[in-house]
């Protein structure tokens, strides 16, 4: 059975000190695609410079070659915290959101970190397949029991490139 999802999308707020092409790498190997990431620079609030990076899987075949990616670790970590409390989670548009740590996505970590983290995130929005009828937070949580399944089976996440590890 396919994974119940239409679409990833990623998308990172980084300080102008930020190493953007190791950040845009992250997120290339997070996704599984190569050249996916866009970047844009933006005044801050406060007028200093920062980027805004985005990347997505729009196709629902890409998408669903990406949420195992997470890997079982972090897919158990969502599980868990989908059932507990799934409404944090699934908004009215039937999309998924987590956070991964930045820090942690660059070393070739992929950690899940709460919403009251104030640190630099990578913001995730998955957008679930939901039709009329569906629960969202069942179809949410039969997507994850699947992709670690498939996470399992393929060895996932796959090891981060040498580029990305170096200090």
């Amino acid at each position: 059975m396919p994974l119940p999802v239409h679409a990833v999308h990623l998308t990172v707020n980084a300080s102008g000190l930020a190493d953007i092409e190791r950040v845009a790498t992250a997120l290339e190997w997070l996704l599984g695609i190569e050249e996916c990431v866009e970047a844009e620079k933006t005044p801050s609030f406060h007028g200093s410079p920062m980027f805004l990076l985005t990347a997505s899987a729009n196709s629902k075949g890409k998408a669903r070659r990406m949420v195992p990616r997470f890997g079982t670790e972090t897919l158990d970590s969502l599980a868990a915290d989908l059932q507990t409390s799934p409404s944090n989670r699934i908004d009215e548009n039937n999309s998924l959101h987590l956070r991964l740590d930045l820090d942690g996505l660059t070393a070739g970590r992929i950690e899940l970190v709460d919403a009251a983290r104030t640190a630099e995130v990578v913001k995730v929005r998955i957008k679930l397949e939901v039709y009329p009828g569906d629960n969202p937070e069942e179809v949410a949580l039969r997507l994850i029991t699947q992709a670690r399944e498939k996470a399992e089976r393929n060895g996932l996440p796959e090891p981060a490139s040498e580029w990305l590890l170096e200090s």
